[in-house]
Parts: C-alpha cells; sequence; structure tokens
C-alpha cells in the first residue's frame, strides 16, 4: 500500500486588540474553539506576541506559521477523503473557529493557509486566504511545487505520452482506469 503525504502550510497573522489574560500559559484554544486534537496538531506552529502587564499577561498578536502534514493510505484516502482528512484536520471547524474570532474581536488579518493534497502525482493546493477563508483552487504552475518544477514540462509530457501508450496497449480505458486482462 502505497503512502500519501497531505499538508497545509500556515502563515497568518491576527493582531488583536491588546487582549487581557490572567493564564500566562496561552494556548491557541484560549482564542479559537478548536477541539483538543487540533490543538494539539497547531501547538507547534502557533505563536504569539505579547507583554506583561503587572499580573496580566497582554496578546497582541497570534500568529500561525508553519505546516502540518500527516501521512494517509493512498486507497484509502481516494474512497473516503473527506472523512480521513477531516479525522486528522477538520478545515471546516478551523475556519468557522477563526470567523467567530473574528466576530468576537475588533482584528486584522493578514496571510492564508494551504492546503497542499497529492493527486495523480502532482499536489493540488488550495488557498484560504484572510478574512473570508474561503478556498480558492490553485493551478498547478501557481503552486510552491509547480513554482520550482523547472522539469515539470518534460514530466507532464512523458506522463501523457506513458498514458497513451497505456491506452493504445490496450493497459487503460479512455478515462485513465487500468483494465483487467
Amino acid at each position: 500500500m502505497s503512502k500519501v503525504k497531505i499538508r497545509i502550510i500556515f502563515d497568518l497573522s491576527i493582531k488583536l486588540p491588546n487582549i487581557e489574560l490572567k493564564n500566562p500559559n496561552v494556548t491557541i484554544q484560549d482564542f479559537l474553539d478548536i477541539d483538543d486534537k487540533m490543538a494539539e496538531s497547531l501547538k507547534d506552529v502557533f505563536n504569539t506576541n505579547h507583554h506583561l502587564n503587572l499580573a496580566e499577561l497582554i496578546v497582541e498578536e497570534l500568529i500561525i506559521k508553519g505546516e502540518i502534514n500527516s501521512m494517509f493510505n493512498a486507497e484509502e484516502l481516494e474512497v473516503a477523503h473527506n472523512n480521513e482528512v477531516d479525522q486528522w484536520f477538520n478545515i471546516r471547524s478551523f475556519t468557522k473557529s477563526l470567523k467567530k474570532l473574528q466576530n468576537k474581536y475588533d482584528i486584522e488579518w493578514d496571510g492564508y493557509f494551504e492546503l497542499i493534497e497529492p493527486q495523480y502525482g502532482i499536489d493540488n493546493e488550495y488557498i484560504f486566504r484572510t478574512p473570508k477563508f474561503e478556498w480558492k483552487e490553485v493551478g498547478y504552475w501557481l503552486t510552491r511545487q509547480g513554482r520550482q518544477d523547472h522539469e515539470g514540462w518534460q514530466h507532464h509530457q512523458r506522463q501523457f505520452e506513458a498514458d497513451e501508450r497505456n491506452y493504445q496497449e490496450g493497459r487503460t480505458n479512455e478515462d485513465g482506469d487500468w483494465v483487467d486482462h
């Protein structure tokens, strides 16, 4: 069974109106309504800009920057994609929590986060930009992988030729699905 890696890259800055906290141990759950599993997956990419004011911690900015990823069984992912990914990191729940924070405080947003998932050997990227966090699919040549892919054209040409050969030799049908003989 082959494994595939799904990645989420964050580059979010959330400027807050100087929120006072009594607890010096700030967690992402102090601000976002997310479950413990999601909080645990974000702990290494979450940070704050803050200062102390007597006995209170004043939080000025939330920063979510970095990458989280997980490996999935490729065959199972094709069949139950949304359930598998949502069990690892539920993007709808995360964006809902960000919007809830936006409604609660007068904040300034900057940044985005990207879901990068492999499909057909190419990473598809979906970008969620502030402040609406509506997803937008990004074409291959505009993705991180595509921008760094100096041999991309040759790779796609070789893949196209291989697909054409497999079809002509009867190994695949017109849709590219393998045919049992």
